[in-house]
């Protein structure tokens, strides 16, 4: 079955042609000790489940652009065990593919304390959507660590248009937001990245604990 793409879908997927920004949020979640990556594994496939537009290829036609449902095996694409630091780091930096999918990805380390890493399309979440796929990724886990049959019983698949977005603002929040949400732009600005002036460049994410 196919889907209509939302206008910020087709704003995303123009960041990633325009070199704007690679249009992926990354997460990676330490854990103090281990985690059971069979279990693991099986929420991953539960989770796009559960969030079907996880699950489905993105075709991009202009302004026909569509979300397609497709076969939710994804094997190691979807989840993947990584063997070493180098291996994880490698997986953190890379991107999905929005034409074939999944959405979503999953990378584990088992270590001294392990750790997933999870990256997914901007097109279908933002971070603060990422934050609550995590959460009910960890309960689809927990479920499953008390009864191996869990299955989650809500499918995740609302309204992706513009309307669906500003349906439950008030007429005066429509108003003060186009009266004063600002001009903003963030390619307008003092502050850049420095840039490498080695021939050989690495990918790196900063992160604070």
């Amino acid at each position: 079955m196919k889907y209509k793409a939302g206008i910020f879908d087709l704003f995303q997927y123009l960041y990633e042609e325009t070199g704007f920004s690679d249009h992926q949020v990354h997460c990676v979640v330490c854990f103090k000790s281990h985690v059971d990556s069979t279990v693991m594994r099986k929420a991953a496939e539960l989770l796009v489940a559960a969030v079907p537009i996880l699950s489905r290829s993105y075709h991009a036609c202009g302004e026909k652009s569509y979300w397609e449902d497709q076969d939710r095996s994804f094997g190691e694409t979807l989840f993947a065990v990584a063997n070493n630091q180098e291996q994880l780091d490698r997986f953190t930096f890379s991107r999905t593919d929005e034409a074939s999918g999944p959405q979503i990805k999953f990378c584990l380390l088992q270590a001294e304390n392990d750790v997933l890493s999870v990256v997914i399309n901007h097109m279908v979440s933002d971070d603060a959507g990422l934050k609550q796929l995590i959460y009910l990724f960890s309960d689809i886990y927990s479920q499953l660590i008390k009864n191996p049959a869990y299955l989650p019983d809500t499918i995740i698949d609302g309204d992706r248009g513009f309307k669906g977005v500003v349906r439950d603002f008030s007429f005066a929040q429509k108003a003060k937001i186009l009266l004063f949400g600002g001009k903003d732009n963030n390619q307008d600005t003092g502050s850049s990245f420095p840039l490498s002036q080695s021939a050989v460049t690495a990918p790196f994410i900063v992160s604070r604990q």
